[in-house]
C-alpha cells in the first residue's frame, strides 16, 4: 500500500506500529474500536497529500535489497569478531 502512496491504518502493537512516527504514513488503531478507526480515517483525509508522499518516500525501509544488506553486514560483523555460539 505504501509503495503506491496509500496511507495505512494498522493495529496498535502489530506490524508497522512503531516503525514510523504516528501520522507520518498513517495511524494505529484499536482494531475492535470503530470510532478509533473512523477518527484515523478522518485524520488521514485532512492530510492525505502529505501522508501519501511520506508513504512513497518511506516505504524503501522495507526494500528487500536494503534488508539483505543489513543482514549481510550483521553476518559479516559476527564473522569478523569470531563470535562463538553454544
Amino acid at each position: 500500500a505504501m509503495s503506491q502512496g496509500l496511507p495505512v491504518i494498522y493495529s496498535k502493537g502489530q506490524g508497522v506500529d512503531g516503525q514510523f512516527d504516528e501520522g507520518k504514513v498513517g495511524y494505529h488503531v484499536d482494531s475492535e474500536n470503530p470510532i478509533d478507526i473512523k477518527e484515523s480515517i478522518k485524520s488521514i483525509l485532512k492530510n492525505y497529500d502529505e501522508i501519501s508522499m511520506n508513504c512513497v518516500k518511506l516505504c524503501s525501509k522495507f526494500c528487500w535489497r536494503k534488508i539483505e544488506n543489513k543482514y549481510k553486514k550483521i553476518y559479516d560483523d559476527v564473522i569478523k569478531q569470531n563470535v562463538q555460539f553454544p
